[in-house]
Order: structure tokens, then sequence, then C-alpha cells
């Protein structure tokens, strides 16, 4: 999953040093420390703060990521209401 976000370029090392940290293990930790020593040499972007990420979507991006969120959910509310009505029965 990683390497697939790497060549979408859609890595964020912030998140990933977060899922890190709460891994208890020696490779965690190992990995936690390599990230943070190729952030510094430069071998990897720090991540952008949100609000700058959020600037260089284009609106027209946002309305058809809408779209498609809008479409699965019509297909899925049939579904997911029978489960609901399911479970409070």
């Amino acid at each position: 999953a990683t390497a697939r976000a790497m060549q979408d370029g859609r890595f964020d090392p912030e998140q990933t040093k977060l899922l890190l940290q709460r891994m208890p293990s020696m490779a965690a930790g190992v990995m936690e420390d390599a990230l943070e020593a190729l952030q510094q040499a430069g071998w990897i972007a720090r991540s952008q703060p949100p609000a700058e990420r959020l600037r260089a979507v284009q609106p027209q991006d946002i309305a058809l990521k809408a779209q498609a969120l809008l479409g699965r959910a019509r297909q899925m509310e049939p579904q997911v209401t029978d489960m609901l009505q399911r479970i409070a029965a």
C-alpha cells in the first residue's frame, strides 16, 4: 500500500510516522527512524499542511469525486438501510 501511494503521489510521511508510532515492534521503530532520516536528507519531502494541499485541488476535481461518492452512496443505500433495520429489530 505504501509503495502504491508513493507511485501515485499520495504518500503522506507524517501520517505514516503516526501509524508506525502505534506499532509496538522493532521493525516499526526502524522504519520510523529511516523515514525521518530520508526526510532530513531531502529524499522524501515533508507533507504540506492541509490548507496548502487544498489550494492545489481544482474545483472540478472535487465535484467529480463528490459525484462518484454520491453515486456509490445511492448504490449502497438499500443494503445499508436493510442491514440497519435488521440490527434495530
